[in-house]
């Protein structure tokens, strides 16, 4: 009887430490998320880059809005924990209203308007334009208040979603470590 438990504890153990295993390997080796890979493939394509200006601002469509929340790695953003409510964008350049939904890591874009939208981005096209010829100056713009963002929902909402990391990418911030060292205080 002692020998069979022994052997079904091993197992056990054995099982325990692969699960915690594939976890380590999981938490610990970045993942490449497939919008990268299709951008690396060339089938994920910069869609000002054969464009003059002009020709960009006449063209001007929800694909140049996409393209802007992929620079900002909006697909990052998720429900919050135990919520079906996935993240809402309303992006309103010039006169045009935005809606973005990112649901499992894919960001949809279409036009038009949500009324409840988790936070809403202002700008200009002229500037997105700008800011997909150059992804680098996404941080400039927003920081110099050319682009801004208002928010709608709750903090703890915002930061539950990921909204943190975006406000990252958009500012050149740590939000993240400045809340983490508030609530740590």
């Amino acid at each position: 009887m002692k020998r069979g438990i022994t052997f079904h504890i091993g197992i056990t153990a054995m099982i325990l430490a692969g699960v915690a295993l594939v976890l380590t390997y999981i938490w610990l080796v970045p993942s490449i998320h497939p919008y990268v890979i299709k951008e690396q493939e060339g089938t994920l394509v910069n869609p000002v880059l054969a464009l003059t200006d002009g020709q960009a601002l006449a063209d001007f469509n929800s694909d140049y809005v996409f393209y802007l929340l992929y620079s900002a790695q909006a697909y990052h953003l998720h429900p919050a924990a135990f919520s079906q409510e996935h993240p809402r964008v309303l992006i309103i350049l010039d006169d045009v209203m935005y809606r973005a939904e990112v649901l499992a890591g894919t960001i949809l874009v279409s036009e038009g308007a949500y009324f409840d939208a988790d936070l809403s981005i202002y700008s200009t096209k002229q500037e997105v334009i700008r800011l997909l010829r150059n992804p680098s100056l996404l941080s400039e713009s927003f920081t110099s208040g050319v682009s801004y963002i208002e928010t709608h929902a709750s903090h703890a909402t915002l930061f539950s979603k990921g909204y943190a990391r975006l406000y990252d990418q958009l500012y050149d911030s740590s939000i993240a470590r400045n809340v983490i060292r508030i609530l740590s205080s």
